[in-house]
């Protein structure tokens, strides 16, 4: 499939409210703005996830994508799973030992990890359901009766393992509606389009927190909002750029606009890396929260983290790739 710019813008806006509602006095000063964040981020996330993840592929080929995912998952979460036995962690361990690492790792999983955790496990059954065949040589032949079949054994599956610890039943149907849409064949441009009025429509649902349950439909429709809402703003952004002939000072606000939109875009095809060291940041941002004791808001120190975040994250992606510690996740490049 075809590297989808649309897309990649969306996921850099989502990694960037991930990371400001992980800032944890940023939410204590705004925890209504946090919950509504977190009612539609990540499962709009896991629709574009579900949607992204190519089963046309060998076993070998499904392994390796699986494998780049369960080195860096494990490796992070037993750092993390360490790091929160001597700081105050959410769900932290209680006594550094083996068993309570390997549950973290292997069924509840820790801080923002389980995400990662979620793609292995959906997308390891995805192929499972999908495959048991050679796509190479049957993908021709595969019907819409396969199609369907597949997708409620799919279903059915996933309803199974979402009554354990290690996969929510909710994060499991968001990235099952990605799964749907990639399977019907339906164009992403054709089913979410740059449409003004679902700013108003999305305005209209986040102002309701009894809807912010990941098990309510009208996070669905918040989920089609944000993603229309985000295609809108990147609509906004190539206007300069269509009229940038009429006069010098269009063209350089276009100059600007292409700026803004290249570095998203950047940051929507490595959201992998920025996923993972993240919390680094966010949790280091603590000893220098003091200096911005003059700005009350807290928009200031979030604006800066998000900033140290996302670039920390990208430069230690960096250093990886250039010493070879990338291959402990797996694969030499961590950047695209």
């Amino acid at each position: 499939m075809k590297r989808n710019t649309d897309l990649d813008f969306i996921r850099a806006i989502l990694i960037v409210l991930m990371i400001l509602i992980h800032i944890v006095s940023f939410g204590n000063a705004y925890p209504h703005l946090k919950a509504g964040i977190l009612s539609f981020m990540m499962p709009t996330f896991l629709i574009i996830t579900g949607y992204l993840v190519n089963i046309e592929k060998t076993g070998r080929q499904m392994g390796n994508y699986l494998k780049c995912l369960a080195l860096p998952y494990v490796i992070m979460v037993t750092g993390f799973s360490v790091l929160s036995y001597y700081m105050p962690v959410r769900d932290g361990i209680t006594e550094l030992s083996l068993s309570q690492i390997g549950e973290k790792i292997f069924i509840t999983s820790i801080g923002p990890y389980w995400f990662i955790q979620t793609m292995i496990i959906c997308g390891a059954l995805y192929y499972f359901c999908f495959s048991g065949r050679n796509w190479n040589d049957l993908r021709r032949n595969y019907t819409k009766r396969d199609t369907y079949a597949s997708l409620f054994v799919f279903a059915v599956t996933l309803l199974l393992i979402s009554e354990t610890p290690a996969l929510s039943a909710s994060a499991a149907a968001y990235y099952f509606i990605g799964v749907v849409i990639r399977q019907s064949k339906t164009e992403w441009s054709k089913l979410f389009r740059h449409e003004f009025f679902a700013i108003f429509l999305w305005i209209y649902l986040l102002n309701h927190d009894d809807w912010y349950d990941w098990g309510s439909l009208a996070i669905v429709f918040s989920c089609w909002c944000c993603i229309s809402t985000l295609l809108f703003l990147q609509h906004l952004l190539d206007a300069p750029e269509r009229f940038k002939d009429i006069s010098p000072k269009i063209g350089k606000v276009a100059k600007v606009t292409n700026r803004i939109k290249a570095t998203l875009l950047y940051i929507g095809r490595n959201t992998l890396p920025i996923y993972l060291f993240h919390p680094i940041f966010t949790m280091a941002a603590k000893f220098y929260h003091p200096l911005f004791s003059w700005d009350p808001s807290e928009i200031s120190f979030a604006a800066v983290t998000i900033i140290l975040a996302i670039t920390g994250s990208l430069l230690i992606a960096k250093m990886m790739e250039k010493t070879k510690l990338a291959y402990l996740f797996g694969k030499g490049k961590l950047l695209r």
